[in-house]
């Protein structure tokens, strides 16, 4: 199923989605921040009436329920209670608390059939949930493995009010698909990829169950990925390489890589080889031209090897404007899919470099 995940800077409360997330307290009484700006936006006395079968008890930590939107824009409101860690029992267990609570919203928007949700930073205001960075990876991971897990189809906004939660929410969700990168193939895009590839079988021939070797064209080149413009790239690719090598490694999105070494094109041209252990256990082997202008799989084609190599070339060559980019011998049918995944990658690492920009870092190689 389709699942898109994405983050927003604004306001919540003025979301078009199925349902918007508030931040509550237990007693659902209504307060300050985003739970009083959600009573205002639906409605005082909607909410009253929409919470009045809740009003003796409230809802416990974590728990979550459903009422009307009102006067809001989202059709309905998910109520919850994120833990509170000014209270001294809650602060213990505040991230098995949090990770529930992001649980229980999945649960409750998949019980009413929604299609889409948006989320707030739950806890980490008044509750004061720190540091709010440890809040953020929460969030994203729960929810993206939570809907993994049910295969739902749900599109997911994570509304940061600030540019500072914006940059922890970017950092957070790139971190979450370079650790798991299998669930790129939740991408709309690359999913209908992958389903383009099944339907021309004619083209693909089963290596196993999750690779595909494929059938090298009449010029017998394999199939990659080059830059449509001169370059005059004097660095040290085989260096560049090592270091992109190097940081996918430490974050988990490959297990292992060969030396990098100098090598044959099949056209004869001077090249560095290498032999990627992906995160799902295959082998990638792929060749970078010496001025790093173009990339080739050597012998396999997966649902992942290519945008592994999409992923390797975008980061070598510091590409953040997906036009100059250019596939090489994909499948006509396969193009148009092809460059929506090049522009969703090129987009993904722009938005670490701002990211890490904003936090005074930086995304390797510079």
């Amino acid at each position: 199923m389709t699942r898109k995940v994405k983050v927003v800077q604004g306001d919540i409360v003025e979301q078009k989605v199925d349902a918007i997330v508030n931040a509550a307290n237990k007693h659902l009484g209504g307060g300050t921040g985003i739970d009083g700006a959600i009573w205002a936006g639906a409605g005082v006395e909607n909410v009253r009436n929409y919470l009045a079968p809740y009003k003796k008890n409230g809802i416990k930590v974590s728990e979550a329920i459903i009422t009307n939107g009102g006067n809001l824009q989202a059709n309905k409101i998910i109520w919850t209670a994120g833990p509170d860690c000014r209270n001294k029992n809650e602060r213990k267990s505040a991230v098995h608390l949090l990770t529930k609570t992001y649980e229980n919203c999945i649960d409750v928007a998949i019980a009413n059939k929604l299609t889409s949700i948006a989320f707030p930073s739950i806890s980490t205001g008044v509750f004061g949930f720190s540091p709010k960075e440890e809040a953020v990876r929460i969030a994203v991971e729960t929810v993206c493995c939570r809907l993994q897990a049910k295969n739902y189809d749900m599109e997911v906004s994570f509304v940061a009010y600030t540019v500072e939660m914006k940059a922890m929410y970017d950092n957070a969700l790139k971190n979450f698909y370079l650790k798991h990168p299998e669930s790129l193939n939740n991408s709309p895009t690359i999913k209908k990829f992958n389903s383009l590839s099944s339907k021309h079988s004619n083209k693909l021939r089963s290596k196993s169950n999750q690779e595909y070797e494929i059938l090298t064209n009449r010029s017998n080149r394999h199939v990659g990925i080059g830059l449509n413009e001169s370059t005059n790239n004097d660095v040290n690719i085989e260096k560049k390489v090592k270091c992109v090598l190097e940081e996918l490694k430490s974050i988990g999105q490959i297990k292992s890589y060969s030396t990098v070494k100098n090598s044959q094109l099949p056209s004869g041209g001077t090249c560095y080889n290498t032999t990627i252990k992906d995160s799902s256990d295959n082998d990638v082997t792929i060749d970078i031209t010496k001025n790093g202008a173009a990339a080739y799989l050597r012998s396999s084609y997966s649902k992942s090897s290519y945008i592994t190599l999409i992923n390797i070339f975008i980061r070598t060559n510091d590409i953040t404007d997906p036009s100059v980019i250019e596939p090489t011998n994909i499948p006509q049918e396969q193009m148009e899919m092809t460059r929506d995944i090049i522009i969703e990658m090129v987009d993904q690492y722009r938005n670490e470099k701002e990211s890490a920009s904003l936090q005074g870092g930086h995304i390797s190689p510079l």
